[in-house]
């Protein structure tokens, strides 16, 4: 019996977590063995949003068999890599999305997901579901604040003009160096 979680059984809660369990009635290794080859496991996603977007990225090599289906207010999305498949079936998202303007691809390094916005809302988290918490992160690479130019499409040209770099100028000599002949 699971003490953290009565009424339900441990492969159910997660099975990183099974494995640590030793009232699961399985040794570990078999635990992990039963999930890599019969389950599926949730992905860890990462993600961002701008004023009309929101991005979501599935990081994982030679990612294999991908599918995505996006819905007004859910995410699933299946994907197969290094014989293991990761399953994430209908994920509550925090606001309404646009699923026809909304857009996916995946390489061999990567699943990314492009959500649009229905409304241009600043989202507090991807997902209402507080049960996906622990396997949704931050992507600090894309992330912006509501302050941020970039938030609302903006890029910042400050010393740039049209054609090149022109206006940043070069780094020049090193005046005030004296006694350093040269």
């Amino acid at each position: 019996e699971n003490p953290y979680f009565p009424d339900t059984p441990c492969c159910a809660v997660a099975s990183d977590i099974c494995a640590l369990w030793p009232w699961a009635g399985q040794p570990a290794g078999q635990v992990h063995a039963k999930m890599a080859t019969g389950g599926s496991l949730t992905p860890t996603l990462i993600w961002a949003q701008r004023y009309e977007k929101v991005f979501v990225t599935f990081e994982m090599l030679s990612t294999q068999s991908v599918s995505v289906d996006m819905t007004e207010g859910c995410l699933t999305m299946q994907a197969s890599a290094g014989g293991k498949t990761y399953k994430l079936e209908n994920l509550a998202l925090s606001n309404e999305i646009v699923p026809e303007e909304s857009k996916w691809f995946s390489n061999d390094r990567a699943l990314v997901i492009l959500l649009k916005k229905r409304e241009p809302l600043w989202w507090n988290t991807l997902s209402s579901d507080k049960a996906y918490k622990r396997f949704i992160k931050t992507d600090f690479n894309k992330w912006c604040d509501e302050e941020d130019k970039e938030y609302m499409g903006e890029v910042s040209m400050d010393g740039m003009q049209e054609g090149g770099f022109d206006g940043m100028g070069g780094m020049g000599g090193m005046g005030g160096m004296g006694g350093m002949g040269g």
